[in-house]
């Protein structure tokens, strides 16, 4: 996972810098077409787009076991996981859930249907 961050030439320097052209994707436009952008890399940029404004996000879920779940996060940092059944790590974001209501951390690439979420 951790090669998606070269999504459209940006770069990893500590915190997710994106390119330019990926800071500037017009997110509102379209959530259900990824355009050339791939999912995973959509996903990352309306995340990180939501860091830096302090804003919720809603997303759909699927654990390790299969269960779905729809979620409501206000994320506050990308960081890597170490992967418990075999070798390596994974690309996670981590935030208040406002399901659990606690932190919680969530792999990347479980993720599905990202978007802005409507702030109540």
């Amino acid at each position: 996972d951790l090669h998606a961050f070269g999504v459209m030439g940006g770069l990893l320097k500590g915190d997710l810098a994106l390119s330019q052209s990926a800071y500037d994707y017009d997110y509102d436009h379209d959530y259900d077409h990824d355009h050339d952008l791939g999912a995973f890399g959509k996903r990352l940029i309306i995340l990180k787009q939501a860091i830096d404004n302090k804003q919720p996000v809603y997303f759909r879920y699927q654990k390790a076991d299969g269960t779905k779940t729809t979620r409501t996060i206000d994320p506050r940092e990308f960081k890597t996981v170490e992967w418990e059944m075999k070798p390596g790590q994974t690309l996670c974001v981590a935030g208040y859930c406002h399901l659990r209501k606690t932190d919680r951390t969530f792999a990347i690439k479980r993720m599905s249907g990202v978007k802005p979420a409507a702030v109540t």
